[in-house]
């Protein structure tokens, strides 16, 4: 299990971005038993995101300051905590994001509808209510509050979208190629959903790396012959 996910990690990061304490200051601030935050204050250490320096005269006393790169978590996570509590993100983008974590990268917006698509309908994954509905488009399925799912987390700084021009519209119509990767602080993000993400459904988002490596052609060929004969008729709704 990541540190971060362990219980009083993150609290211990953010508590430390007010500046170097004391540890029975930090401790006092985070609450907690004592041993808790004992532990996770050795394994921040050992990560180095944390470090210590113990004055050289009585009392001894050890005094506690976050790295660079702890600096730089804690500030993610105290975002996270104020403003994108991972259990608060919405059904949609927690699977846009562990999809993301697991495979890297998607290439194209056909395709990052499609495996979204794909997730729900061939491998049964385990989502919700607020998961998304699609409708038969020119592609094939397609769902609009996917693609503004995909905006608002290249907005929040989640996620990073790559445009490549293309040479020919051979793949599927795309003249731009949008390539969808997480961002530093998307994969921080990714790591506490995960934590919530049942082992279905962390298998379904796995099985979905055959779809994601298939050439587009043969992707759209795949869906619109398995799932579109009855669709066809909204095809250029």
């Amino acid at each position: 299990m990541d540190i971060l996910t362990k219980s009083k990690g993150p609290e211990v990061l953010i508590t430390l971005l007010e500046g170097p304490k004391p540890f029975t200051a930090l401790h006092q601030a985070v609450g907690g038993s004592l041993s808790t935050v004992q532990d996770r204050v050795e394994e921040l250490i050992e990560a180095k995101r944390v470090k210590d320096e113990w004055t050289k005269s009585w009392p001894f006393t050890r005094t506690l300051s976050l790295t660079q790169e702890g600096r730089r978590i804690a500030r993610i996570m105290r975002f996270m905590k104020e403003f994108l509590d991972p259990s608060k993100l919405s059904e949609g983008k927690r699977w846009m994001i562990a999809t993301l974590h697991t495979h890297g990268e998607v290439r194209g917006s056909i395709r990052l509808q499609k495996l979204h698509f794909l997730l729900k309908e061939e491998l049964k994954a385990p989502v919700g209510s607020g998961y998304y509905d699609f409708t038969w488009y020119i592609h094939g399925p397609y769902s609009k509050l996917l693609a503004d799912d995909a905006n608002a987390l290249e907005l929040w700084g989640l996620l990073q979208v790559d445009e490549e021009e293309l040479g020919s519209t051979e793949e599927g119509g795309e003249k731009i190629l949008r390539v969808y990767r997480l961002t530093p602080q998307g994969e921080e993000v990714a790591k506490l959903v995960l934590t919530n993400l049942p082992t279905r459904g962390k298998l379904a988002i796995k099985s979905l790396e055959r779809f994601n490596q298939m050439p587009l052609k043969s992707l759209l060929k795949y869906v619109y012959s398995k799932y579109g004969s009855n669709r066809q008729e909204e095809a250029h709704a």
